[in-house]
């Protein structure tokens, strides 16, 4: 789900390395309003993946309670929400707003952190906020030959372990 097609179009023109999974037929890209489309939605979805932009504009809502009240009723009983919630250096108050948001609506809210060097600060926060997985208690390990640059099961368990003043950040909520 993208709101602005000219997104998709410059991705496609511009980074076709990260973009050619656009064109696989089991991908649906839609250029849509996503707060719009999932108020629509029942139980449709397994995952839900949010990497919005700062919430300017448009993106204001994708950072409210009422958005991920409409990303509970779209999921599935075991769905999963993942969305990227900003630096914890800069944007602590956005951090706060969307993990207070998904606190609100979720059994299961957790915050983690990884390291994106492109970002601004190079740590960057993310959010896991499930109906039933616990994403330390149920993790499960990779299946055999799976390979990966970065991930192995103690990063995982690692990213969740957060710094003291991310800690005192989210205990606000």
């Amino acid at each position: 789900m993208e709101i602005d097609g000219e997104v998709i179009h410059y991705s496609q023109k511009y980074l076709p390395e990260i973009s050619l999974a656009l064109d696989d037929p089991k991908v649906d890209v839609r250029v849509e309003d996503g707060i719009a489309y999932l108020q629509q939605r029942r139980e449709e979805f397994d995952v839900i993946l949010i990497d919005s932009t700062e919430p300017v504009g448009p993106a204001v809502g994708l950072f409210s309670r009422q958005f991920y009240a409409s990303v509970y009723r779209a999921l599935r009983p075991q769905g999963i929400l993942i969305a990227q919630t900003e630096s914890p250096f800069f944007n602590q108050d956005i951090l706060l707003r969307a993990y207070s948001g998904m606190k609100a609506e979720f059994p299961i809210t957790r915050t983690y952190l990884a390291s994106v060097p492109t970002y601004p600060s190079g740590l960057w926060s993310f959010t896991l906020a499930s109906k039933r997985w616990h994403p330390l208690e149920d993790q499960r390990q990779p299946p055999p030959g799976f390979k990966s640059r970065y991930y192995t099961p103690e990063i995982h368990c690692a990213s969740f372990a957060l710094p003291q003043f991310v800690q005192e950040i989210l205990e606000q909520a």
